[in-house]
């Protein structure tokens, strides 16, 4: 599992370098156990936000996704390494974000540091005539998300939007950022 943990970190580390200069927010993905287990103190934080410097890019364009892993505290917590990159300045956002996702859990004790709600696809990928009852949870799941948000001043992102009656309901529910292929197509 650490292999693992230091392979993430050297694709993050490949990943910023082929970013330099790059104008926007750029957004990476981690899990959460490898951010623990590889940022465990202030200083390893900070050398991160070194090689951010170093390949000129802002820490307030960059946002940490992180996706939807189970993950152990020990020595480090959650909420204490995320907050020496948000002291400098990164922000977070909570990957596949659902009704039972385990970062529904990292969202309640981020608080403020997450940014951005990744809603989980079957979130909103339903018919309200084939389950009314999974229809009206699900309508209520993504209302607490539009709080959740308002409250944190954060956006939130339906993840693959694949069809017009989604995109519909979305916007109905004024869920207005979308990952989305229906308008491009998918990249090779």
């Amino acid at each position: 599992d650490q292999d693992m943990n230091r392979i993430e970190l050297l694709i993050l580390e490949k990943l910023v370098m082929a970013c330099r200069d790059a104008p926007g927010l750029l957004k990476f993905n981690i899990s959460p156990q490898s951010l623990i287990d590889t940022f465990d103190s202030p200083q390893k934080a900070f050398r991160f936000k070194e090689l951010l410097s170093r390949q000129k890019l802002e820490p307030k364009n960059v946002r940490l996704e992180l996706i939807e892993k189970p993950y152990e505290e020990h020595s480090a917590k959650l909420k204490d390494v995320c907050r020496y990159f948000w002291e400098f300045g990164i922000s977070f956002a909570a990957d596949d974000f659902g009704v039972k996702s385990q970062s529904h859990q990292v969202v309640l004790d981020l608080g403020e540091m997450i940014k951005e709600f990744k809603l989980d696809p079957i979130s909103f990928k339903f018919k309200a005539e084939e389950d009314h009852t999974k229809f009206l949870d699900n309508l209520a799941f993504i209302d607490y998300c539009i709080r959740l948000a308002d409250n944190r001043e954060a956006i939130i992102t339906a993840e693959a939007v694949d069809d017009y009656d989604a995109l519909r309901f979305l916007l109905a529910h004024s869920v207005n950022h979308f990952q989305a292929n229906m308008f491009c197509g998918k990249m090779p």
